[in-house]
């Protein structure tokens, strides 16, 4: 009997410290896991809180390209050589069509100087030969026309009196001797044929040379000129 009542003593308190180790973990369970405090009974434990949404994507602004340069700026795109101190910039350079303008040279049309001093000297040559042939014969038989430039050995063709060519035996060698008049007079007509010829070709050389344009560029503190007749080009200050 009393192996029996001890047996049932030891179940009790095994059974008792059972409950309250349940007791204690249902406890610990209950803890705030922020705070470490028992949460009231019946609640829930807290939830951690959600990250806070990402701001919206934002574009960056538009950048406007940079101006172009204008005279006088260097173009930070373009390369550039450093030069020796003293160095002089060519007077001109050629020009080609689409290229930009270096910067200190500016863009010029000027006639062809090539044709222009070729079509004054041909025309000058041309003329002054007529004058002082017509001087020489003291302007007689319209030769007064050859005072008109390019077109006047023509003029003096149209108007002029020709010399009738006799053919006759004067020796009476039974042969037609030449007429030195009438040979005389063929002279001068030559003559104002490649006259007429030659200050007509140096009046075509000067209309191409005025109306052809030729493009270059010129320095900027330069300047040229072109009269008839002459070139002048100088310095700006």
């Amino acid at each position: 009997m009393r192996i029996a009542m001890e047996r049932i003593g030891c179940a009790a308190a095994g059974l008792f410290a059972a409950v309250i180790a349940l007791s204690g973990v249902g406890r610990a369970q209950q803890l705030s896991p922020f705070t470490g405090q028992p949460l009231p009974p019946n609640s829930a434990p807290a939830t951690q809180p959600s990250p806070p949404a990402a701001p919206p994507a934002v574009a960056p602004p538009a950048v406007a390209p940079p101006p172009l340069p204008g005279p006088g700026v260097p173009d930070p795109n373009r390369p550039y050589v450093l030069v020796p101190p003293g160095y002089q910039a060519p007077f001109e350079l050629p020009y080609r069509s689409g290229e930009p303008v270096p910067m200190g040279y500016r863009l010029v049309e000027e006639p062809v100087r090539g044709l222009l001093i070729s079509g004054w000297l041909v025309t000058g040559v041309g003329y002054g030969l007529g004058v002082m042939a017509a001087a020489v014969a003291d302007f007689a038989n319209e030769s007064s026309w050859m005072l008109v430039p390019v077109i006047g050995p023509w003029l003096t063709l149209g108007t002029r009196e020709y010399y009738r060519c006799k053919d006759e035996d004067a020796d009476g060698d039974g042969m037609e001797d030449s007429d030195p008049e009438c040979l005389q007079d063929g002279l001068v007509v030559l003559g104002l044929v490649i006259n007429g010829m030659m200050q007509g070709g140096g009046a075509a050389l000067l209309f191409m040379g005025y109306t052809i344009k030729k493009k270059k560029l010129i320095r900027e503190d330069m300047h040229v000129g072109i009269a008839p007749g002459r070139v002048t080009f100088g310095m700006s200050w």
